[in-house]
């Protein structure tokens, strides 16, 4: 679920909702424009009789409300405003920020805890406070409808300052493991540390946005890392709905009760462990580590956590990591560098991409690797070729079929206006030219020098197969 907040209506309320035209109103414009400003501010209303078919939906049968236990599991109570902590967490908002600080503590404390955390920390700013107010419009037929939300919470300032932990008596051994994992299989690992099973549904999210530290903290030996907990307040005690008559005016309002310092601070310490090996980075040259590794049948898993490799620094020959990894055909080393930040589209001096090269060496599982990684199938080199004119030119039949596809656009002239349509029937590629023909090839565009494809075909003795289809 991706609401920020969720009230789940009793009968009552629900029917207080009724009488004021919020929940259903005659005028069919004004009921939609209702519903339009509870999706635009992220408010889910569930009607009483709606209440077991919107828990039941698939994408909500792993929420917790309040808690890590069964009991906690897709059980909220009606009448009480939940707010969201993540895709599978939502706490209501009465104690709002102790909730929400519980949550975190929790949470470092569990997977912070696999890899030796030391003490937290916690800074908290004085509780002041200042009331903003604001409003979202939008025109109605025949009434006003404001939406009253009010915060009555008080912050705590009696959060826990400090705690330490004990070491890990195998730390060593979780960080030598955890480093020679794919970023797939840290997530996992992680995951399989958590001992309460509703805690592993719960974290998930948050534990993938926050390997990027746990990295930095394996492969560097970090000692310290800082955080900040947003503690704005949006919590609600209640919503007012009303539905005024007279006037066109359909406007959402809403009161928050906001911190003047809104976050809390935090300083996570880590025990130290005993470095990881070092001969890797002894016979790897760390200014160009992976084109090295590859010669060394070093794993790119390997060169990356003891080596503090720039993912996106081109090398002395202009080719970015990546192209390095596709050019070789290393298909793990690709989906690495890619799973930590490696620029699917940055390309050499000559603007040659990545995909590019993909489909000049014929493999297919990078190519569509690189799409699902948001390659742009349409990106031009220097000299305007793009991947499907690269896979005409080298005769890839099974490339230029993936690329067609996934929508490659087939009539795109490069900078001598050749199509490519032009270069498979100028080299007689007989199953690229039907591929292209099939999505829409069009045999009429001429090239710089007045030729169309057909022409490119007879120029160069074509005259079989290529021909006819052309013809």
């Amino acid at each position: 679920m991706k609401f920020e907040c969720i009230l789940f209506l009793t009968q009552q309320s629900e029917k207080n909702a009724m009488g004021n035209g919020i929940l259903y109103n005659k005028d069919k414009k004004l009921n939609k424009t209702i519903k339009n400003l509870l999706q635009t501010s992220n408010i889910k209303l569930v009607k009483y009789d709606d209440f077991n078919e919107f828990i039941k939906k698939p994408e909500n049968e792993n929420v917790y409300y309040n808690g890590y236990t069964q009991n906690e599991k897709n059980t909220p109570y009606r009448d009480v405003l939940y707010i969201r902590i993540n895709n599978n967490y939502y706490i209501d908002n009465k104690d709002y920020i102790i909730k929400k600080w519980d949550f975190y503590k929790n949470f470092y404390n569990d997977v912070y805890g696999i890899f030796g955390m030391k003490r937290i920390t916690n800074k908290v700013h004085n509780g002041m406070f200042s009331n903003k107010e604001g409003s979202i419009g939008a025109q109605g037929m025949s009434g006003d409808c404001n939406i009253a939300i009010n915060n009555i919470n008080s912050i705590y300032t009696d959060l826990e300052n400090s705690r330490e932990f004990s070491k890990n008596n195998n730390l060593e051994s979780i960080i030598s493991k955890y480093i020679t994992l794919s970023y797939e299989e840290k997530i996992k690992f992680i995951i399989d540390k958590i001992d309460n099973p509703h805690k592993k549904i719960i974290y998930q999210d948050k534990i993938q946005s926050i390997e990027g530290s746990i990295n930095q903290r394996t492969k560097n030996n970090l000692n310290i890392i800082e955080d900040i907990i947003s503690i704005t307040i949006n919590n609600i005690h209640d919503i007012t709905l009303k539905l005024k008559g007279g006037g066109f005016g359909l406007n959402f309002n809403y009161k928050k009760q906001v911190m003047k310092d809104e976050n809390i601070m935090l300083s996570i310490e880590f025990y130290e462990f005993t470095q990881t090996p070092q001969s890797i980075k002894k016979t790897i040259k760390e200014d160009e580590p992976i084109p090295e590794a590859i010669k060394e049948d070093k794993t790119i898993t390997e060169v990356i956590e003891v080596i503090d490799v720039n993912i996106n620094k081109k090398l002395s020959n202009s080719n970015t990591q990546l192209i390095e990894a596709v050019w070789y055909q290393k298909i793990d080393t690709v989906k690495s560098l890619l799973s930590r930040g490696a620029q699917v589209d940055l390309t050499q001096v000559d603007g040659v991409s990545p995909l590019m090269f993909a489909v000049e060496k014929g493999n297919i599982e990078i190519i569509d690797l690189l799409l699902k990684n948001g390659a742009d199938i349409h990106l031009k080199a220097n000299n305007k070729n793009t991947a499907l004119i690269v896979a005409s030119w080298w005769g890839r039949d099974e490339c230029t079929k993936v690329l067609l596809e996934a929508g490659a656009r087939v009539n795109t002239q490069q900078c001598d206006g050749i199509t490519a349509l032009h270069f498979a029937a100028e080299k007689d590629f007989n199953k690229v030219v039907k591929h292209l023909l099939a999505y829409g090839a069009d045999k009429t565009i001429k090239s710089n020098c007045g030729k169309t494809a057909i022409d490119a075909a007879r120029i160069h003795g074509n005259n079989g197969d290529v021909y006819l289809m052309l013809k």
